[in-house]
């Protein structure tokens, strides 16, 4: 019934993201404000490489997210009529995938094709979508109002 292939390609995607933005923000070059590209760590380390060095520790961040990760890409999914079911089965195949998996095993194992990224890359716009309305809302909120002006007539 659960067809997880979807699931697991989300996943990588996610592990991806995680480790370009990991291996960004403890860049030198991005820290010090550097413009050359040659003076960036995260320019000049492959991508595998950047995964084989922080796959362990992107991995450790996701697996307590894998509930909230799970509700935003359930549109996507094989469901049975018990929805707690579904989630308890996707959440414990994702937890299972990631602590098996390897950093290679994720970058050579064709997870994520033209098709899949379709799908993936539409739930990260979608979350973007309500982060950045939640911000905003936020900054409405803490907008100080200012008092009309007085008119002399």
């Amino acid at each position: 019934m659960y067809s997880s292939d979807l699931w697991f390609a989300y996943l990588c995607e996610c592990v991806i993201r995680q480790v370009l933005q990991t291996s960004r923000i403890r860049c030198p070059g991005c820290t010090n404000g550097l413009k050359s590209a040659v003076l960036h760590l995260h320019e000049q380390q492959s991508l595998l490489d950047k995964m084989r060095i922080l796959y362990e520790e992107v991995r450790g961040s996701i697996l307590p997210t894998l509930p909230q990760l799970y509700l935003q890409f359930r549109e996507h999914l094989a469901h049975s009529d018990n929805a707690a079911k579904d989630e308890e089965c996707y959440i414990d195949s994702g937890r299972q995938f990631l602590i098996f998996m390897s950093a290679d095993a994720i970058y050579f194992g064709r997870y994520l094709d033209e098709f899949v990224d379709g799908l993936v890359n539409e739930a990260f716009q979608v979350k973007r979508k309500k982060s950045v309305n939640l911000q905003s809302r936020k900054r409405a909120k803490t907008v100080p109002l200012k008092a009309p002006r007085e008119t002399n007539l």
